[in-house]
């Protein structure tokens, strides 16, 4: 044993410290406790004895010292064998120890060092080869995303503001006045609906109660015929006091649509949207105008031998015919007046104050007035005033030899008269001002049909809620002109002797008219 480990010890360090250390009484146990300290191993209570090194010689002089001091007789001892330390302490081996101890521990940390360095080369080369790249990747992916994103938001607010808001912008009128529509057409139907079903109620209760009470009458009394006619005159004035009731209502219904439909085209025609339709409608008014003046173009004839009066008054119609038909309709007609109205009003006297009115001004004329007196200038009956009828109308005026005592030929007269005979200046600046006639003119036509339009919608609904309800709603309607009868006697004597239009009267004037008549009729009946 002891040679196998001397050969190994010395095959794997050589050297004569190792020689000596292996060859003392130490390498026997091979105890760890052989390298420990020696500072350690002489404190320690155990082993302090076995590192004494105390020779023979030094032994015995010692016990002689202490026989003498105690005087004793000497005694012969034997002599004693010299103290040998069990474990002989060698410096150079704990050294070497040492220093095959840090060997192996640098040999470690070398080993754990190269481990780490090439877990660190490897992370390295895997950052470099796919982190760095998934990164450059991801952040142009990102990169890309966004260019995406603001492209797609750029496009929409190019469009937004290239398309959307121009078009909006146009139309967004249109849009109001068509949900405006839409949003009355509803409330209209529930509205008609709704007095529907009350008129029907009211008309089952009065029925119920007529039964009741001719029932009542039957059991009382037989009727006579006497009685039976006092109740059919009865029931006449009450089916024409309703017709009267329902055409009132319905001339209600016609005026609040006239001011509603002249109320939202005064708005419109504020608003640049109106601007451009009412400029787009004088254009083809304006060619329209052009086309019926062309064809209606009469031969010019010498007007050297007429009067300069009848020349100027001549001008003055074709100033107000704006439509170059060679006549003057209503409209036309009525834009004359009010035009001369305004510039006499415009016009105070000589000497007067401008804040008091002067007493040869003429009020303001009503629909009634301007129909007679249109009606008067229209000797045929075609529904024109032609140049002719109109100076024949103004020359008659003036050889009359007593004033009129109408207010409204007093006023068209004297209108004409300053205009003619007095204002050539006026004259030629009407003349210039045609474009600015004929723009209002345009303007009232649009309005017009507008307000027809509306009129006849609400008399659509009302033929269509009358026919719903024909068992208990006893209306009758002439089929041409839309008037509304109580009885079908009434009905077959306007078809026979008066109806002579061609289509649906809508005319606030006309139905007004009709009003009249129709409570002259009660009249008549009563008196009857």
């Amino acid at each position: 044993m002891r040679t196998k480990l001397h050969a190994h010890l010395e095959e794997k360090i050589k050297g004569d410290i190792w020689e000596n250390e292996i060859r003392s009484r130490l390498a026997r146990p091979l105890s760890a406790s052989t390298f420990c300290s020696r500072n350690e191993q002489l404190r320690h209570p155990l082993s302090a004895a076995l590192f004494v090194t105390t020779t023979p010689v030094e032994n015995q002089d010692t016990l002689s010292q202490v026989s003498n001091s105690l005087a004793t007789p000497e005694v012969h001892q034997p002599p004693r064998t010299p103290v040998v330390p069990r474990f002989p302490y060698s410096v150079e081996a704990h050294t070497s120890a040492n220093c095959i101890r840090r060997c192996r521990l640098k040999a470690c940390f070398r080993i754990a060092l190269k481990a780490r360095a090439r877990i660190l080369a490897i992370a390295i080369r895997v950052l470099r080869r796919r982190g760095i790249p998934l990164l450059i990747r991801g952040f142009r992916r990102r990169r890309r995303a966004a260019i995406r994103i603001q492209r797609r938001y750029r496009r929409f607010l190019r469009w937004r503001g290239e398309f959307l808001r121009p078009f909006v912008c146009k139309n967004v009128a249109v849009w109001v006045h068509q949900a405006l529509t839409q949003a009355a057409s509803r409330i209209l139907i529930a509205r008609a609906m709704t007095t529907l079903y009350q008129s029907r109620k009211a008309r089952q209760a009065m029925a119920a109660r007529r039964a009741r009470h001719l029932r009542r009458w039957v059991a009382k009394t037989r009727v006579s015929l006497f009685v039976h006619q006092i109740w059919t005159v009865c029931w006449f004035h009450s089916k024409r006091s309703c017709n009267v009731a329902g055409m009132k209502q319905e001339l209600a219904l016609f005026e609040e649509s006239d001011r509603n439909v002249q109320l939202e085209y005064t708005v419109v025609f504020a608003t640049p949207l109106g601007k451009d339709v009412l400029t787009r409608e004088l254009a083809v008014w304006r060619v329209g105008a052009r086309t019926t003046t062309t064809q209606n173009e009469s031969p010019t004839t010498s007007e050297s031998d007429v009067d300069p009066v009848i020349l100027r008054l001549r001008q003055c119609f074709r100033i107000f015919d704006l439509d170059g038909s060679g006549t003057l309709d209503l409209d036309e007609f009525q834009l004359m007046l009010s035009y001369l109205r305004g510039k006499k009003q415009k016009r105070p006297g000589r000497g007067s104050v401008i804040e008091k009115r002067s007493a040869s001004e003429s009020p303001k004329l009503t629909s009634a007035q301007v129909r007679n007196l249109f009606s008067e200038l229209d000797q045929d009956g075609n529904g024109s005033i032609t140049c002719t009828e109109f100076e024949s109308w103004w020359t008659d005026e003036h050889e009359r030899s007593t004033v009129s005592t109408s207010a409204s030929t007093n006023f068209l007269s004297r209108g004409l008269d300053s205009l003619v005979l007095q204002s050539h200046g006026l004259l030629f600046w009407l003349m210039g001002r045609k474009q600015q006639l004929e723009r209002k003119f345009v303007k009232k036509l649009v309005v017009r049909r507008a307000i027809e339009k509306a009129k006849r919608e609400i008399l659509h609904r009302e033929i269509h809620r009358e026919r719903a309800a024909n068992v208990l709603l006893s209306v009758f309607r002439c089929d041409t002109c839309g008037r509304r009868f109580g009885l079908k006697r009434d009905l077959a004597d306007h078809v026979a002797y008066e109806c002579n239009s061609t289509e649906w009267v809508v005319d606030t004037f006309t139905l007004k008219r009709w009003v009249h008549e129709e409570e002259f009729r009660l009249l008549e009946g009563v008196r009857e």
